[in-house]
């Protein structure tokens, strides 16, 4: 039998935990970050700091859980306590930083994104990074911007997790259409 001695953290109540969300979101500098009126509302923001980092500072000190499962291709499951109090997170993210993201899988795995059970898993891991649009990623930034340069809807960005399956559908059809060996090679001749 395993026993825990650790004492539990308290939860913050409502409005206590609502001054943290503001704080993070102004520390994180979450790009149009839409801050819940009550506990029962939705914390969303586009693009910006995954929600893993935001997980780890709104978590020990709150108390509460995070629950994504409103977030496309969700990073992590929550399996709630009993008792527990739970904020709903949705992560949006913007066409470009999807392009990027389909751009880092292919580069990882030499293969277009499709609807398996692994590809959801290593898509969820590259979406909830904290750079998606950093020049970090040089040459996979530079074929991302590749895959939207014609698109009128480049700058366009949703919650909609439907609209975000369409988006990235379209994404890895246009990869595949261009050939990501040919965007490679037109972004490392840009960056020579």
């Amino acid at each position: 039998m395993l026993v825990n001695f650790m004492k539990r953290r308290p939860q913050l109540e409502w409005d206590e935990a609502r001054k943290l969300v503001a704080e993070l979101v102004k520390e994180f500098d979450l790009p149009m970050a839409k801050i819940p009126e009550s506990g029962g509302d939705d914390l969303s923001w586009i693009d910006g700091k995954g929600i893993a980092t935001f997980a780890d500072s709104f978590i020990p000190v709150s108390g509460w859980q995070l629950d994504p499962s409103g977030s496309f291709l969700a990073p992590f499951e929550v399996k709630a306590r009993p008792g527990s109090k739970v904020l709903r997170v949705v992560r949006g993210y913007s066409k470009l930083s999807l392009a990027v993201a389909t751009s880092r899988f292919y580069g990882s795995k030499s293969r277009p994104y499709d609807n398996s059970e692994r590809s959801a898993q290593l898509m969820a891991e590259i979406l909830d990074s904290d750079d998606l649009l950093s020049s970090r990623f040089g040459i996979a930034s530079s074929i991302g911007l590749a895959l939207v340069k014609d698109d009128p809807d480049k700058n366009l960005f949703s919650l909609d997790r439907e609209v975000l399956r369409e988006w990235m559908e379209e994404l890895n059809m246009k990869l595949d259409t261009l050939g990501y060996e040919t965007l490679w090679a037109q972004a490392y001749k840009d960056f020579s």
